[in-house]
């Protein structure tokens, strides 16, 4: 079983967007998946309780019981865990950090979401430093300041996927109706973008059998 887990130290960078949409992909490619909700105010166990389709399993969990929860998912067969953390809640972000063969920052292109990456370097080198990479979302779709953000990042040291997600009205539509962006407008830009994220984030797991390599330069 891989285990992907979404971080940042702060609210609103999308975590849970791009959990719930590599989740609803990843089951679309065959894999098994749970995404397990480490989160208090429980966004994606509600967006599963809004779903009709069963393909992917949400549960609500604590971060104390992530352990317990991730072997009995590995005797269930799932091939495939998300974890999504909070924002500021260092200690629920280092354990699912510490269990993830790859980690995924998400952060917006402003400079509020930048600044807390010294932070995001202190979390994943406390967790062992496992292979990571982040990602630009909810770009302004006219504009350099994606560009402009992936370079600052590049220079803390981070790998940032190639994949940028644009600040599309998919996005903040398909929760609503329990979707991912792939279900909602299949063959919309959006739904593109997730596809090329899970397809990095494959490669990414799959390189090196998830031990940690290319973390992050502190």
């Amino acid at each position: 079983m891989k285990i992907i887990a979404i971080v940042g130290q702060k609210g609103g960078p999308g975590k849970t967007t791009v959990a719930e949409n590599l989740a609803v992909e990843a089951a679309a490619q065959g894999e098994t998946v749970v995404l397990f909700d480490l989160d208090p105010q429980a966004s994606a166990a509600k967006w599963s309780d809004r779903r009709e389709l069963e393909n992917v399993e949400v549960q609500s969990v604590q971060a104390a019981r992530l352990a317990h929860v991730l072997k009995v998912a590995r005797e269930n067969g799932v091939t495939l865990a998300i974890l999504d953390t909070p924002g500021r809640a260092a200690d629920d972000a280092i354990a699912a950090a510490r269990a993830a063969d790859l980690v995924v920052v998400p952060f917006r292109p402003v400079v509020n979401d930048v600044e807390t990456m010294p932070a995001v370097l202190d979390l994943l080198t406390t967790a062992g430093s496992p292979r990571s990479f982040a990602v630009v979302n909810a770009a302004p779709i006219q504009g350099t300041r994606h560009v402009e953000a992936r370079t600052a990042m590049e220079a803390y040291g981070f790998t940032v996927a190639p994949v940028v997600l644009y600040q599309r009205n998919a996005y903040a539509d398909a929760p609503a109706e329990g979707q991912a962006v792939t279900e909602y407008e299949p063959q919309g830009k959006a739904a593109q973008e997730v596809r090329d994220l899970y397809r990095f984030a494959a490669k990414q797991m799959n390189r090196q059998n998830g031990k940690p390599v290319n973390h992050p330069r502190a």
